[in-house]
């Protein structure tokens, strides 16, 4: 079976693949670890993705001579998600502007809020997100036009903030070097503190450890969407996995006020693995 990637012929090799399914899942594995994803598939010039999996998959391949397979880079996906987002929140702005809200800016709106879950774009687009949905809560179109002027120009207020966020990370992200440097920076100045947390709350500074680490988190979250931006890195993932579960026991620490705790996830867990992560993210393989 000849195997062609964005129209060109790529070597591909079956092992113990037997049916259409199984060979589209091996090369969706494989590209992923690339960092890209399969957008189009086809098999001899049928189209496969705009059909029910479960319709092709069990065909077996040795009767399919070419299978054809578009690609998009993850990160450029992610790009277009999140321009494609600051326009529809602009579109929804100016509706409630002009006291034209209709249903399908509504859904528009709440597809690219959904979006923007499973693609964050950052804490401050996360934060802008969480006031615009609480606002857009349960909202119908006729309810919005019915609204007061203060309530719509709130709400289109919020709206234009989170557009305007999310066209800043875009172009921010359109040179993720130059982002990551600015982004890594931040983090590397605050690492060193980590190390002072555990005295402050020995010592009754309890404020000081909270900003040093919250300061730290909120760093760390601007600057991890940017890292997909880079070429794909297996190890420096494995790090960032163990770094957000690092970071999520630190703040259930804090939470549960345990201080001893708190100091030794600061000290021992998230620096030495922050240390780790910095100098790779200039690495590209």
């Amino acid at each position: 079976m000849r195997l062609t990637i964005n129209g060109e012929a790529v070597r591909f090799s079956l092992e113990n693949e037997r049916t259409l399914g199984e060979v589209a899942t091996a090369v969706e594995r494989w590209l992923a670890d690339s960092g890209f994803v399969v957008v189009a598939l086809s098999a001899d010039g049928e189209d496969l993705a705009g059909s029910p999996r479960e319709r092709w998959q069990a065909r077996p391949v040795d009767g399919i001579s070419e299978l054809g397979v578009s690609v998009r880079h993850a990160a450029e996906l992610r790009l277009e998600h999140w321009r494609a987002a600051a326009g529809v929140l602009d579109t929804l702005a100016r509706a409630l502007d002009t006291d034209k809200v209709d249903g399908e800016a509504l859904a528009a709106a709440g597809d690219a809020l959904a979006a923007l879950r499973a693609r964050p774009a950052g804490p401050d687009a996360a934060a802008a997100a969480a006031r615009l949905e609480r606002s857009l809560a349960g909202a119908t179109a006729a309810a919005v036009r019915g609204w007061p002027a203060d309530r719509r120009a709130g709400t289109a207020a919020l709206a234009r903030e989170l557009s305007g966020t999310l066209a800043v990370v875009a172009e921010q992200a359109a040179d993720p070097g130059a982002a990551l440097a600015a982004a890594a920076e931040p983090v590397a100045r605050l690492l060193p503190g980590l190390a002072e947390v555990a005295v402050q709350l020995q010592t009754g500074r309890d404020r000081e450890a909270m900003a040093t680490v919250t300061g730290l988190c909120d760093a760390v979250q601007r600057l991890l969407p940017l890292v997909s931006f880079l070429p794909r890195d297996a190890g420096r993932e494995r790090l960032i996995v163990d770094l957000n579960a690092t970071l999520r026991d630190l703040l259930a620490a804090f939470e549960a006020k345990d201080t001893v705790l708190i100091g030794d996830l600061a000290e021992y867990e998230v620096a030495p693995r922050l240390a780790q992560l910095l100098p790779l993210l200039g690495r590209h393989p």
